[in-house]
């Protein structure tokens, strides 16, 4: 599918409806890509384009630059993440102290329906904008409201019991554990940058390094050796990184230098980008070239037993974009596992006395309220005949919470075109099984015939191993 990147202008020319999820992003984390596949979702269920607005820098670069963040991507790469996850467009919005100065409703006003005819909002539940973070969601519900703008406050992804945040993984990488932040953003910590000439130590004892001059406000591990990779250019190539200065060499100036595991050539001038997997050991001065070298080594064996275990993102995620190239549609349903999984802090399932599934999810509340509330059953019922045939069901949902299951597993079908409609059974008292069942609802989920046996294996696919 593809994904413009659109920098506004301070005039900028309008660019249409859309569903348009609103954040920083820095680090694309799993938060991050649950906020915006839901409103990729979203956007495909209302018929509209899906839009993520970002800004061409921390607003703290501007506002507080004495005290502004190490940043954990680069603009560029913070619009690849983001277009991977399904949006049509990025809207950059140059931060300036222009910007920085506008009150919440000259920002909502004069930046965001400046370029956009937004139909929903998505923003993050601790959402702050407008001139000293004035603004919050029920200000910018206030301000949407009038124009007929659905927002949606997404709650915090948690894992380990805590919100994933940029704030939270920086502080991760500033102590060295990078393995753990990667698991927060959903891939490793990255560090981009371009070769520049160091001091040739390393290609002395046949050990060469390439000097990486990283971008500025680059959020830098904690001094160390690393186990990670090194990309240049479409190459990918295990690596073992040091990060701060060598202790054995005093006159070193470099703080990231990457050792290319089986890399032969010249990269002097070239853009690099070192992901780190994993913290092998901290920085120690070595007594003798030969101790050096023998840990050198040592590092390096590590470093690519460990890039050999752990699965390259990268090219997994440019295998997956390949893939789901040929029907742009599809993408949607490769991305869905994740997106709910992430949120799910409980997934219960009982049979009735009649077998059927009582599905809940209680961290999809919100999203399942939307799902349901911009549903046109007119639209949906508008080919639903006799001929139509049963492929799933009956199925209880347990109140709202649950009904988001009745999207989430019809995703599959969405993405390939075929037509569906949830059928609802009549009424019943199910009180007596449980009581939380009293406002249950029992459907049926029927596909036009012609189409029937390929939702049966879509259906099959995401129930037993997406879902």
């Amino acid at each position: 599918m593809s994904c413009r990147i659109i920098e506004l202008a301070e005039r900028p020319e309008p660019v249409g409806r859309a569903v348009c999820s609103i954040g920083v992003f820095d680090g694309v984390h799993t938060g991050h890509a649950t906020l915006v596949r839901d409103a990729v979702l979203l956007a495909a269920r209302l018929g509209v384009e899906a839009y993520a607005v970002t800004f061409d820098r921390d607003p703290d670069q501007v506002v507080t630059p004495d005290s502004a963040a190490p940043q954990l991507l680069t603009l560029a790469e913070k619009a690849e993440l983001l277009c991977d996850l399904g949006v049509n467009a990025v809207l950059v919005v140059p931060f300036d102290s222009r910007v920085a100065s506008l009150a919440p409703s000259e920002f909502f006003s004069d930046v965001l329906l400046a370029a956009v005819d937004p139909v929903a909002i998505v923003v993050g539940e601790d959402f702050r904008f407008g001139h000293r973070a004035q603004g919050d969601v029920d200000l910018l519900r206030a301000l949407a409201r009038p124009r007929g703008v659905d927002v949606v406050a997404h709650a915090l992804v948690t894992a380990e019991g805590e919100p994933v945040t940029s704030t939270r993984i920086r502080a991760l990488v500033a102590r060295g554990r990078v393995a753990e932040a990667g698991r927060l953003l959903g891939r490793p910590h990255r560090v981009a940058g371009t070769v520049v000439r160091g001091r040739g130590e390393g290609a002395a004892i046949g050990v060469p390094t390439a000097n990486v001059d990283p971008v500025p406000f680059a959020a830098l591990p904690a001094p160390g050796v690393y186990a990670g990779r090194a990309r240049v250019g479409l190459d990918r190539w295990p690596a073992a990184i040091s990060a701060g200065r060598p202790p054995s060499f005093v006159e070193a100036t470099a703080e990231l230098e990457v050792h290319l595991i089986g890399f032969e050539g010249d990269l002097y001038g070239r853009a690099l980008s070192v992901e780190f997997l994993d913290r092998l050991r901290d920085q120690r001065r070595f007594e003798s070239a030969e101790d050096l070298l023998r840990a050198m080594r040592s590092d390096i064996a590590d470093a690519e037993r460990i890039a050999a275990l752990i699965p390259d993102w990268a090219a997994e995620a440019t295998a997956e974009k390949d893939r789901w190239d040929e029907n742009p549609l599809t993408s949607i349903a490769g991305r869905l596992a994740d997106a709910f999984s992430l949120g799910a802090t409980e997934d219960r399932r009982e049979l009735l006395d009649d077998g059927s599934p009582v599905v809940e999810d209680p961290a999809a509340l919100a999203a399942a309220e939307r799902a349901v509330a911009h549903s046109d059953p007119d639209e949906a019922y508008a080919d639903f005949d006799d001929s139509w045939v049963q492929v799933l069901g009956p199925v209880t949902l347990v109140n709202v919470t649950a009904r988001i299951r009745s999207f989430e597993i019809t995703s599959p079908l969405i993405a390939e075109g075929i037509p569906f409609a949830w059928d609802p059974l009549p009424p019943e008292e199910l009180s007596t099984v449980r009581p939380e069942l009293a406002n249950a609802q029992r459907f049926r989920l029927y596909v036009a015939p012609q189409h029937a046996e390929r939702a049966r294996e879509l259906v099959a696919w995401w129930d037993e191993g997406a879902g």
